[in-house]
Formats: C-alpha cells, structure tokens, sequence
C-alpha cells in the first residue's frame, strides 16, 4: 500500500493512500477491504505468518472480519495457495504458530473441527525426540489437522502426504495392539517414518521410540549359510529369515553364530522330524 514516486517534482516522496506508514509504527496488519477474505482466504494465514514473523498483530476490524470468515467458511477455495501459506507458516518452526492457529480456528478454512490433544510445545517435544528431515518439519504441525476429516483433493497433496494421513487416521480410530517388539517392527517398518513420528507424538512416545531403535536390525545369517546348514531351499527360508529377525528383535541374538544356534535348535530337527 506504500508507494514512491518516480515523478521528477515529488522524486522518492512516499505516498500513503491506506495510512500504512501509522500501521507499520503502531505494528498493526489490516485488510483492504472487507471481502478480502472471501477474495482469498490463504490472507488469514498470510497475516499469522506475519504477526509471528514480525511481532505485529491484526488490527481489531481485521480480526472481526476475518472471525466472521472463518464462521462460514467458503467450500471452495483454491487451497493449493492455502497450503503454500501453511507451509511458510509452520516452516517458522515456532510453537506459538501452531497454538495460535489453533486457538483462532484457522483450521476451519479446510476442516470442520480439530480436538486432539496436540499443542506447540508437544511438538517441539516430538522434534527433540526424533530426527526429522528439516523438509519434513512443518507436516509434524499440518497433518494432524486431517486426523478426523478426509483432506480436500484441492489441496493437491503428494502420495507421501496421503499415506501419512491414513496411517494417522488409522492408528487414531483403533489404536493398535502390540504383542512384542517385533510386533512394532512389522506395523511400522514398511510405513513412512513419520507415521511412527506421529504415533509417538498422538499415541505412545515409547513405542515409536523402540521402533526407531530396532528399525535397522537386520540378520546376519544368508541363504548360503542354510544351504551349508542342509536346509532343503524353499519357502522355509524366508520362514527361517523372520523367525531369526524376530528372535533378534525381541530377544537380543548378538551375532551369527547365536543366529546358527537358534535355527539349528528350532528348524534343522523339525526338518529332519517332517522327512
């Protein structure tokens, strides 16, 4: 709303038509006009990125405004420039972004509700917790949005972004019954890691941790050592392989020969029992 002049008689004068240069001293954000909202709604984020960025906040008819907005919401917006907004937003990485979004309903611009019991400084507790890829920081904050409500295919989300979700669906409508920790190892192994991020944070920090700690446990044992073993080759061996996997998981085989152990012990009679 600041212009300078080019013209050679007022050169580099500031001209202020909507008082600008008052709001900007006083620290305050405010629309242009009163459909603004409804002209784009990725504004009312906008102005939460501002506000934290910068330390202002929104004047008080912006805010009766934009409350009126979010009161009856539009069902048909453009959310990909939302989701833009939301990105820069929660890419700040600052608690207060995430309570405040919560605590003036921004959320209602693409979902009806929002109840778990999440806030910014759980989420900075997560981050402490697990190492997340700095890429990935801001759907820590996003995606628990869409726990309880489809997300709109306005919002154009990767196939990533949509099995993060459903595994978050998933785990908030049943959570699952873990019998062991190889019970861990195979609900997560094949899901992205921040599904066991999220169950961490929204369901059971421990078990998420113990699945990040035996998610790269692998056997040592091969298909050539069966062979030497005088295991007949078949289907047998990816039996033998996850037994052993599990046995290490659960109980701690500290090496191969532990390993040939427990399949000579479990296997290599019952074979020799069968023929």
């Amino acid at each position: 709303t600041l212009i300078i002049s080019l013209n050679r008689e007022n050169l580099f004068e500031i001209i202020d038509y909507a008082g600008g240069i008052k709001d900007l001293k006083n620290k305050k954000l405010k629309i242009l006009h009163d459909k603004s909202f409804y002209d784009d709604a990725s504004r009312i984020i906008r102005g939460l990125k501002f506000a934290e960025r910068l330390d202002f906040s929104l004047d008080d008819y912006t805010k009766k405004l934009q409350k009126e907005y979010l009161e009856k919401p539009l069902p048909d917006i453009p959310l990909v420039r939302v989701k833009k907004e939301i990105k820069d937003l929660f890419s700040l990485n600052y608690k207060k972004c995430f309570d405040d979004f919560v605590s003036q309903k921004l959320y209602k611009i693409f979902v009806p509700d929002f109840d778990l019991d999440i806030n910014g400084e759980k989420i900075k507790e997560t981050l402490i917790d697990f190492d997340l890829k700095e890429e990935d920081i801001w759907l820590l904050y996003f995606l628990p949005f869409f726990a309880k409500s489809e997300p709109s295919q306005k919002f154009n989300f990767s196939v990533r972004e949509l099995d993060i979700i459903k595994d978050i669906q998933t785990f908030s409508a049943k959570e699952p019954v873990f019998k062991d920790k190889y019970s861990v190892y195979e609900y997560f192994i094949n899901k992205d890691y921040l599904s066991a991020v999220f169950y961490g944070m929204m369901k059971n920090l421990q078990t998420a941790k113990i699945f990040f700690k035996i998610k790269n446990v692998k056997t040592e044992i091969t298909g050539q050592d069966l062979i030497y073993l005088k295991i007949p080759q078949g289907k047998i061996y990816s039996e033998i392989q996850k037994s052993v996997l599990k046995e290490k998981i659960n109980n701690g085989l500290k090496n191969k020969e532990q390993e040939f152990d427990f399949v000579r012990k479990n296997f290599i009679r019952n074979i020799k029992t069968k023929a």
